[in-house]
């Protein structure tokens, strides 16, 4: 009698982590499905919008193009890339967004550490836009829990490139901050970071 009820016992016990286990899989499974059915609408919705603004998204590879790792990009590389007579697809990561005048905000972007080209050749640079409040605060109300590493597509109008210097680690770095207007914007998450595959 004892060792059929030990018997019992263990069957539970065996049919308990049998259910755990499959049950961890299909959660598994359906994380992994949600995670690229965001990639693929996230992928869609930034070409879109390339699309509908005639952007220029492959200016990195323009900056790149018949350079070496060690070669010097210098400010004009990134003039003749940026203050064309269209836009750009910038994809980076909000630093700071700061109140411009009653309608408009001026939108900080930083490019994220762990994108492939957060270094082209050293050259560090940021963007700061001004966008109306409207599309803005309209972005913040779908994603008010931003991060400071959240990937955020934009469509940028580029007018003038500002070079400043600041002290890194007792360093003295050059950042390349493009000036313009914002025209629209996106959430992507680490898409970009990992498979995005326009030019990022």
């Amino acid at each position: 009698m004892q060792k059929i009820i030990l018997a019992i016992v263990l069957l539970l016990i065996g049919g308990f982590f049998i259910n755990v286990h499959f049950e961890g899989e299909a959660k598994r499974k359906a994380e992994e499905l949600e995670t690229k059915r965001f990639e693929e609408v996230t992928r869609r919705a930034v070409k879109k919008m390339v699309s509908r603004t005639n952007a220029v998204d492959d200016w990195t590879h323009q900056l790149k193009k018949g350079k070496k790792y060690s070669s010097l990009i210098l400010t004009t590389d990134l003039e003749a890339a940026w203050l064309i007579d269209r836009p750009i697809l910038f994809i980076g990561a909000i630093k700071d967004i700061v109140t411009k005048d009653n309608l408009h905000y001026t939108v900080q972007l930083k490019r994220v550490f762990l994108q492939r080209s957060y270094y082209i050749f050293g050259m560090k640079m940021e963007l700061s836009l001004r966008s109306s409040k409207k599309i803005i605060d309209s972005f913040l109300k779908k994603h008010p829990n931003l991060d400071s590493y959240d990937g955020i597509a934009v469509i940028a109008d580029i007018s003038n490139i500002r070079v400043t210097s600041f002290l890194d680690d007792g360093l003295r770095e050059e950042m390349r901050i493009g000036e313009g207007e914002l025209l629209d914007i996106q959430y992507v998450g680490d898409v970009l970071i990992k498979k995005l595959k326009i030019d990022f």
